[in-house]
């Protein structure tokens, strides 16, 4: 690739012989060799955790310094950012690559000024489960019959120091949940406690301090199970539609005088279930939706006649019901009692409610057009619009009706706060995606 010289006769043949035979002048045969490439998938919209590294090297296989590299995106969007203008003493140079934010293939190229190039390739897509429950700080799926978890608060592995701590933690990304059969349905208490239902209607739990799934014993076979807060899981049993519990000192136990449910939902103390004609009966602590404000041990039957396709409960404070023709009715208190928008039986909230979800003094809903909206305190004020979901297509929150984690329209995850495996910072209140599985990296010439 040496530059074309001519020789020009002058007065002496030493000197014209001298002329001859100088080295050619013009660029120099560089090569570019890959030194680190990144996993060949990553999150989308997020700085992956591998530096991209290349290395110029000489027509003799040396490390060339000062070849000025060019990092650009040929696909997928995104951004690279170089780290130094040249290639080092080492002939290494360095960049940063996000990806674009839609799933789907993503290029980057490395390239130098006599035309050498080397392309780097990361597919986005987050984490994807076919089924998904979650928790505050904890998510949960079903990938092929199998459970997967993640999260800050997973296998107890903490909470963070304050709210304020920046970026000092979030780095436990999704991990398959060791033992048992093919799953068909699965939930998680905040204690870090999963649990799998299988084909045979058996229940299957692991906890912190016991990692393998193991099968519960003292149940019947089981249908529909759910996390109920700090105090464990509960079902349904197949044979009667009756609830039954179990906690992680592995004692299941039949709820005394609750009739036969469709359904039912527990959350530390606050239960709600529906019947066989759809509608409402609670009990448990907390407005129960029968216009008193009074706990009671046994159930009692939630005002206004309404027949709902699903409820929820949080934590003894907010319930909520969703109609068949996606109304969203609410009743509940905040954690004192004395709110002034309390409500001591069903009201209308919201109107077009595709899905809904609460937790802790929030109530969330996701609406027929995809948006995600939440509600916090008990007094239904103005309507929260969640960041780090903008042009997501939203397309169902947990199956447990739990605010922190919901589903794109092909499965790929997205939760609250820093649930995800570490690949770069992300702060409070926002939603981030789940960080797929690393794969081998892939480039090409």
């Amino acid at each position: 690739m040496g530059s074309i010289r001519r020789c020009i006769v002058t007065a002496g043949a030493a000197l014209l012989l001298a002329a001859c035979n100088e080295p050619p002048v013009g660029p120099t045969p560089t090569s570019l060799v890959v030194v680190q490439a990144p996993s060949g998938v990553g999150a989308p919209g997020w700085e992956l955790i591998d530096t991209l590294t290349v290395q110029a090297l000489d027509e003799s296989g040396h490390p060339r310094a000062g070849v000025a590299v060019s990092w650009t995106v040929r696909q997928g969007g995104g951004s690279v950012a170089s780290l130094a203008d040249e290639t080092d003493a080492n002939g290494l140079a360095a960049a940063v690559w996000t990806l674009g934010g839609q799933a789907g293939a993503n290029i980057v190229r490395a390239s130098e000024p006599v035309g050498e190039y080397v392309d780097f390739h990361s597919t986005g897509e987050a984490f994807k489960v076919d089924r998904l429950v979650s928790q505050w700080g904890i998510g949960c799926g079903l990938v092929d019959g199998a459970i997967w978890c993640w999260g800050d608060y997973f296998w107890g592995r903490g909470d963070p120091v304050s709210h304020t701590e920046e970026f000092g933690w979030g780095d436990y990304g999704p991990e398959r949940v060791a033992g048992g059969p093919s799953f068909l349905d699965l939930s998680v208490s905040p204690e870090a406690m999963v649990c799998g239902l299988d084909a045979q209607s058996a229940v299957w739990c692991a906890t912190s301090t016991s990692r393998t799934l193991a099968p519960v014993t003292g149940l019947p076979q089981m249908r529909d199970i759910v996390g109920a807060g700090y105090s464990g899981h509960c079902g349904l049993a197949v044979s009667d539609s009756t609830p039954w519990c179990w906690g992680t000192d592995g004692l299941a136990t039949q709820l005394a005088g609750i009739p036969s449910l469709s359904r039912v939902w527990i959350d530390d103390g606050a239960a709600c279930g529906l019947r066989a004609d759809s509608t409402a009966i609670c009990w448990g602590r907390g407005l129960l939706g029968n216009g008193s404000t009074g706990d009671s041990p046994t159930p009692v039957v939630v005002n206004g006649g309404h027949r709902f396709v699903e409820l929820t409960v949080a934590y003894g404070h907010e319930s909520c019901g969703r109609t068949a023709t996606w109304e969203m009715w609410c009743w509940g208190v905040d954690d004192d009692g004395t709110s002034p928008g309390l409500l001591v039986e069903p009201t209308l909230i919201f109107t077009g409610a595709r899905a809904f979800a609460t937790w802790y003094q929030m109530v969330q809903v996701l609406d027929l057009d995809g948006n995600v909206l939440r509600w916090e305190g008990a007094d239904f004020g103005p309507l929260q619009t969640l960041t780090g979901l903008a042009g997501l297509p939203i397309t169902r929150l947990a199956a447990n009706n739990n605010v922190a984690c919901l589903q794109q329209v092909d499965d790929q995850v997205t939760c609250f706060d820093e649930m995800f495996e570490n690949s770069s910072a992300a702060g409070w209140f926002s939603f981030s995606p789940v960080q797929p599985l690393r794969q081998a990296p892939l480039t090409t010439r």
